[in-house]
């Protein structure tokens, strides 16, 4: 089973990985039997059989690899793989695993559904915010340090299931404190600059479509 899970998460993020790969591999391989690991395996059962008839299970069309943590103070089931076979994938199947997913975390009383994407991987971006209405999380790197984060290769993305959790890990906020330090916030195609000093401490506020300024400085936006 060990050497088909790692077979299967070689064939699906080799490539939005990259030259990454291989220091990444050792990284999933160490995650995946951590003792708080938790999974489910998905297997075919188009040939019903009896205990004496199956000679060995059906072979491993995909896992979920998730975990119980804490996130900024709030409980969250981290998803930390979904794999799916070639065979199976854009079937419906991977959506269906993503609610049984949301379930388990609402049954167990989550606060949030957390999850890392790559950013290469458009069609898992796409999937995730588009058809699931996940969002980019305030800790992923984009949000808490824009200038920083842009450069890193993921998102993390989350889905809220309550006031507490959706003020925490979806509100973005950034709290600079510098002396004419310039903070450039990629906002879809435009690049917002801030500028701001000791005296004048500024807080800048994101939602999706515009920025919001509390602060005696000139925002500029191109």
């Amino acid at each position: 089973m060990k050497q088909c899970i790692q077979s299967l998460l070689k064939a699906n993020m080799e490539g939005p990985y990259g030259s990454e790969w291989a220091a990444e591999e050792k990284v999933k391989r160490r995650e995946m039997v951590a003792p708080e690991a938790r999974y489910i395996f998905v297997h075919s059962n188009a040939n019903e059989m009896t205990v004496d008839d199956a000679p060995s299970p059906s072979p491993l069309l995909g896992f979920v690899h998730y975990r119980f943590t804490v996130e900024q103070e709030i409980t969250v089931l981290y998803l930390y793989e979904i794999q799916l076979d070639s065979s199976v994938q854009g079937k419906g199947l991977g959506k269906f695993l993503m609610h049984l997913i949301e379930l388990i975390a609402r049954k167990n009383h989550m606060g949030a559904l957390v999850l890392t994407v790559q950013k290469a991987n458009s069609l898992a971006m796409k999937f995730y915010m588009s058809k699931l209405r996940f969002v980019i999380s305030s800790i992923s790197p984009s949000r808490v340090n824009p200038l920083v984060g842009v450069e890193n290769n993921y998102e993390i993305l989350c889905k809220t299931f309550d006031p507490d959790a959706k003020a925490i890990l979806e509100v973005y906020s950034v709290q600079c404190r510098c002396y004419y330090h310039v903070i450039y916030i990629l906002l879809n195609s435009s690049i917002c600059i801030l500028q701001c000093s000791n005296e004048n401490p500024c807080f800048c506020s994101k939602c999706r479509c515009h920025v919001r300024v509390t602060c005696s400085n000139t925002i500029l936006t191109y």
